[in-house]
């Protein structure tokens, strides 16, 4: 799972972008307000992603952190976010390093393309078959139990399997699987 930092100073914006991204199968790894704090988590946890607010108030802004981190040698790819639709802005962003700048008026199916783009593509974790045959049993709703009859393998086997899963994917509920499950592609959701 690709592991992403949000930087965006709105407390509300930032959980809505949060809960959209873990949606389509995303880690959020960290959040912060401000610039600053963006720096400090980029720096630290080594995200896949920035997705950065380009106006943050009380220190740098999403300009100053995009040419900080490049000027550092990160290469953390940056998608710029930002309620301006300015050319001059976007120009700057990406001059700055940015990868991507989306309106934040944009549908979010163009964020999330911008995201995609712009990930690394080794960042989804390979998983083995019966991860996978695991993964879309416990997607559809089968408990534990059910699935070791199907596979006639134990429970405990399916216990493995699915902490397995939870840490390749970073994943640290079954609904976050499902969710997983479905933005890869391992079953369709009914409507």
């Amino acid at each position: 799972m690709s592991r992403i930092v949000i930087a965006e100073d709105h407390h509300v914006v930032r959980t809505g972008l949060k809960l959209l991204l873990q949606s389509r199968g995303y880690g959020v790894v960290g959040e912060a307000a401000n610039g600053d704090a963006a720096l400090n988590l980029v720096k630290e946890l080594q995200p896949d992603l920035l997705l950065l607010d380009l106006a943050m108030p009380g220190g740098p802004d999403g300009l100053q952190v995009t040419a900080e981190l490049r000027q550092s040698g990160y290469t953390t790819p940056i998608v710029v976010i930002s309620m301006y639709d300015e050319d001059a802005l976007k120009d700057a962003a990406l001059k700055a390093g940015a990868n991507a700048f989306v309106l934040k008026q944009a549908p979010e199916t163009e964020l999330l393309e911008a995201i995609a783009a712009c990930l690394p593509k080794e960042a989804n974790p390979t998983l083995t078959a019966r991860e996978s045959e695991i993964l879309r049993w416990l997607a559809e709703g089968y408990g534990n139990k059910d699935i070791a009859t199907r596979l006639n393998i134990s429970v405990k086997t399916v216990e493995t399997h699915r902490s397995h899963l939870f840490l390749k994917l970073g994943l640290q509920s079954r609904a976050d699987l499902v969710r997983y499950a479905v933005s890869q592609g391992f079953f369709q959701a009914s409507p």
